[in-house]
């Protein structure tokens, strides 16, 4: 098998071969051996101030061992909201005096209609940006999750 997959260096079995059990499970020892070294290395990684690698987790955030997140009352405050991206636009600006700077702002589509470009949001205060970066071809529906630490 002189071929070999990119990613993993894994043989590959040419078109006037016969692969045999003994060839096909040391295929699969080494794919369940790489795979196993990827995971391990991704979960080594960790959040820093520079790189994203997993969730950094802040002061009054905490993660319990089935991943759900939960913010200290006294530390975080929420809202929540609805409104309409309309169509035609690469830009719009969503007034919300919650909002600050620093919020946190989550977006969920409602309606049928799927974006067309991708989406981003920043904060501001007392509004938040969404832009696409492409222009929409119909109105998009959305709720948002204003999140700020106090």
């Amino acid at each position: 098998m002189p071929e070999y997959t990119t990613q993993f260096n894994l043989p590959k079995a040419l078109a006037n071969e016969n692969v045999s059990l003994s060839a096909h499970n040391s295929l699969v020892e080494a794919i369940d051996a790489n795979i196993g070294n990827s995971l391990a290395a991704h979960k080594a990684e960790s959040a820093t101030d520079l790189v994203l690698g997993h969730i950094k987790k802040g002061t009054g955030v905490s993660i319990d061992v089935n991943g759900v997140l939960s913010l200290d009352s006294d530390t975080a405050k929420f809202k929540s909201g609805s409104s309409i991206f309309t169509d035609n636009n690469t830009s719009q600006t969503f007034t919300d005096v919650f909002c600050t700077a620093n919020s946190l702002v989550v977006i969920c589509i409602t309606s049928a209609t799927t974006p067309q470009g991708v989406w981003s949001v920043e904060a501001g205060d007392s509004s938040f940006t969404i832009t696409s970066d492409t222009a929409e071809s119909a109105d998009i529906t959305f709720d948002y999750f204003i999140t700020k630490v106090v």
